[in-house]
Formats: C-alpha cells, structure tokens, sequence
C-alpha cells in the first residue's frame, strides 16, 4: 500500500513541480521587489520544526506579518503552495522510517490535499480584515 501511495504521490508532486516552475519563470516580473533569502530562511526553519511536530503555519504566518516578508492577502496561497514539496519530502521520509497502518496513511494523504484545496478557495474569497 505505501508503495502504490508514494508513486502516486511522486506523479503528483512531479506535475505539481513541473506546472510550479513553469508558472514562476511565465510570471516572475510579477514578483515583489522582496529579497528570496526571507522566504527560503523562514520556509527552512518553519519546515525543520514541522518535522518535529511543530505546526509551520503558525510560525510562518507570523514572521511574513512581523518582517512584512508576504502581502496578508497571499499569505494562505503563499504557504501553500510554498510548503508542498518540503511536506512531500517529510511524507516521503516518514512513510519510509515509520510505519503507519494504511488506512490512515490514505485517509490523512487524501484528506490533507483536499482541505488546502477547499481552504484556499475559501480563504481567497475572504476580506483583508477578516484573514
């Protein structure tokens, strides 16, 4: 089962990887003048200590508010798409290391990518004031 999970799991991030580089070399003089080195620090830390069990969402949306890093708009979609495939690689590692009954392997990999997607989709639509 783990292993029908992460080839599937590859071929998705894969065209995920594929559509993301894609969009960010179409769209790149879009971008803000903001330095990289922010986003890769915070996504590198907030990623390390996810993998300790420590949310990143919390952490991340607080230091793009505190440093001024990320637009509160873009926030949501930013950390989404931003996390995908540092929480890709911790599944890849985990499924490998640990050893999880398949239900709840499936379960929790099909419910995680359909609750960002209905998050996000909700959340765009919200006021500044109220995200």
């Amino acid at each position: 089962m783990s292993i029908i999970l992460k080839v599937i799991l590859g071929l998705m991030t894969g065209s995920f990887g594929f559509y993301y580089i894609s969009d960010v070399l179409r769209n790149r003089k879009m971008f803000s003048g903001k330095p990289w080195s922010g986003l890769l620090v915070t996504g590198f830390i907030t990623n390390f200590f996810d993998t300790l069990g420590i949310g990143s969402f919390a952490q991340q949306t607080a230091i793009f508010k505190f440093f001024k890093l990320v637009d509160d708009r873009l926030i949501p979609g930013t950390m989404n798409v931003g996390n995908t495939i540092p929480t890709v690689t911790q599944a890849f590692i985990f499924m490998t290391v640990v050893q999880v009954d398949p239900i709840t392997l499936v379960s929790m990999s099909t419910a995680a990518p359909i609750g960002a997607l209905l998050g996000a989709g909700i959340v765009s639509k919200m006021s500044r004031r109220r995200i």
